[in-house]
């Protein structure tokens, strides 16, 4: 069976005027591996830090080359609104960085190494709640997918499988 470990990231911003002191709940966390077409009521709750918490369902459709994961996360900000939803297409490869900066600088990427999508929602119109949705592992009767990054900036993807590691990937930038 098909699992999926997402990593989730809410940015819970509250603007007042004026304004609060720590108004502001950004938090990433990573999930437990979670399962596809799984019902709304059969599904925990997943908790992003102190900023957020709901269940995270998801459906997969898959050919031989890609996929597209179609999310939904039920969260206990968006009260008022259809829960927060994105669709992440993936075509079963990790993304290596793609620009750096000069001599002396530090490493930037324009885009994450990880497959994702974002969204965001408001709360009755004047408050913005951002949600990031990332895949870091992928299980399946073939073996995990697993993006290892090794002494910044060589990346390998693995695919594990019954014991033993399998390099698909070994890049150096």
């Amino acid at each position: 069976m098909t699992s999926v470990t997402f990593l989730v990231t809410v940015n819970d911003t509250w603007k007042w005027d004026p304004p609060i002191e720590n108004d502001t709940c950004m938090v990433t966390i990573k999930t437990n591996p979670l399962y596809p077409n799984t019902p709304l009521n059969k599904t925990d709750n997943i908790m992003v830090g102190d900023c957020d918490n709901g269940p995270l369902v998801f459906t997969i459709n898959s050919d031989d080359k890609s996929s597209s994961l179609f999310l939904t996360f039920h969260s206990s900000v968006i009260e008022d609104a259809s829960p927060p939803t994105c669709t992440i297409d993936w075509n079963y490869n990790y993304r290596l960085p793609t620009q750096t900066l000069g001599p002396g600088s530090r490493d930037v990427a324009e885009e994450s190494l990880l497959p994702g999508c974002f969204t965001a929602d408001s709360r009755e119109g004047y408050h913005m709640t951002n949600y990031w949705f990332y895949i870091l592992d992928w299980t399946s009767a073939e073996g995990t997918l697993k993006l290892y990054i090794l002494n910044m900036p060589f990346l390998l993807l693995v695919l594990h499988q019954g014991g033993s590691d399998k390099v698909l990937n070994a890049q150096g930038l």
